[in-house]
């Protein structure tokens, strides 16, 4: 399941990023930069 995400830039080379999801469960989270996966950037939790 995708969800809608908010992206705040802080100005100073990082973003805080709020998402929310419906259901209770286990979710992935991949960071990507430029459509290329961020070293260590994924991330499960429930």
């Amino acid at each position: 399941e995708v969800v809608d995400i908010d992206i705040e830039d802080q100005g100073d080379g990082t973003v805080n990023v709020y998402y929310g999801v419906e259901d209770a469960g286990e979710y992935t989270l991949n960071i990507k930069f430029g459509g290329q996966p961020v070293p260590n950037g994924f991330y499960t939790f429930t």
